[in-house]
């Protein structure tokens, strides 16, 4: 796979699409989604939040939580990004997701798409495109941002369970 954007051209069937890196996941961006890149922020952790949250930054004034997307993914994060992806899915608020490499362009083509058969991974990811060898994921961030949200308000009552994992710092009995 290249670096460089594929040009679309009159002869292109499928749909410009970005994706974006997290270590040897590439992950698609729905075309509903709104994104933004900024630069590495401090990123500000929250005692006792669920491992899936790395914090909170600060970006023009608000506070948006950081998705330790490493984690959901089941991979212990080794790079040093300085890279943050803002995604906002309408109606729910942004979060913030920090990338591994800067999103790149791929032409899609809604039939490429093959189902996932591997367990392990996330609900979220929903089928893939072999390109080169390599899979990119098609994603549904809307999905994985409402159970986030349920999970966090499920955490906030009182003798609750999580939804996806316990957090980091053992607060789970």
């Amino acid at each position: 796979m290249t670096d460089e954007i594929q040009p679309v051209t009159p002869e292109s069937t499928g749909t410009p699409q970005f994706y974006y890196s997290i270590e040897d996941f590439d992950i698609l961006l729905e075309p509903t989604v709104r994104t933004e890149i900024v630069e590495q922020r401090n990123i500000y952790p929250i005692p006792h939040a669920p491992e899936w949250c790395r914090g909170m930054i600060s970006l023009r004034g608000k506070l948006l939580p950081v998705l330790n997307v490493h984690r959901l993914l089941g991979r212990q994060s080794q790079t040093q990004s300085h890279w943050l992806l803002v995604v906002e899915s309408d109606p729910l608020p942004a979060v913030v997701i920090r990338i591994d490499r800067l999103p790149m362009q791929h032409i899609v083509q809604a039939d490429d798409f093959q189902s996932i058969e591997d367990l392990n991974l996330p609900f979220w990811l929903t089928s893939a495109i072999d390109v080169e060898g390599r899979n990119i994921y098609k994603a549904d961030h809307h999905k994985l941002f409402e159970l986030l949200i349920l999970q966090n308000q499920q955490a906030a009552k009182p003798g609750s369970e999580t939804l996806l994992t316990p957090d980091s710092s053992g607060n789970q009995a």
